[in-house]
């Protein structure tokens, strides 16, 4: 991909982060669409659309971008998307109720991804499942201090502390 090519798909991949974290997950995906557009390979924007439709229950579709996203990765030489594309497999299996595999997901990350906001919210999410509130409310709140503009973690972190 070129260079203004990778701006573009930079540019739109920001503007989906935001309307997701905003709450405006199908404006989103059409940006996300955009960045597919133009590079049908982009591993990381098939990675971050796999956590907008997992978002909203469609796991099926959420299933296939992450297929798409691995496809993308072991085709190309940059690996840079890889912890994105196992923070979304592991959003996905815990949508799905396999909480080992979303742990196993998680375990594989670089430590650098590991304080990623959408990983601490899978990690939150696993510990509020075993009923452990305090851990569940410490890393919600993390991903809130790497990301205040979350409204997802904000509700997440709602619904643990209850």
């Amino acid at each position: 991909m070129t260079e203004d090519a990778e701006r573009r798909a930079e540019g739109w991949i920001q503007q989906a982060l935001t309307l997701r974290a905003r709450g405006h997950v199908e404006a989103a995906i059409e940006a996300l669409r955009q960045v597919l557009g133009f590079d049908p390979l982009h591993a990381r924007a098939h990675a971050e659309m796999a956590l907008c439709l997992a978002s909203r229950g469609r796991l099926a579709a959420a299933r296939a971008e992450i297929k798409a996203a691995e496809a993308a990765l072991e085709a190309a030489e940059d690996r840079r998307a890889s912890g994105i594309v196992r923070i979304a497999a592991a959003q996905l299996a815990l949508a799905e109720g396999r909480e080992k595999a979303a742990e196993q997901a998680l375990r594989g990350l670089p430590e650098a991804m590991r304080a990623h906001p959408e990983a601490l919210r899978v990690a939150a999410a696993l510990a509020r499942r075993r009923g452990q509130v305090e851990v569940a409310l410490a890393a919600i709140e993390r991903g809130l201090a790497r990301a205040p503009e979350d409204l997802g973690a904000a509700a997440v972190a709602g619904r643990a502390a209850r």
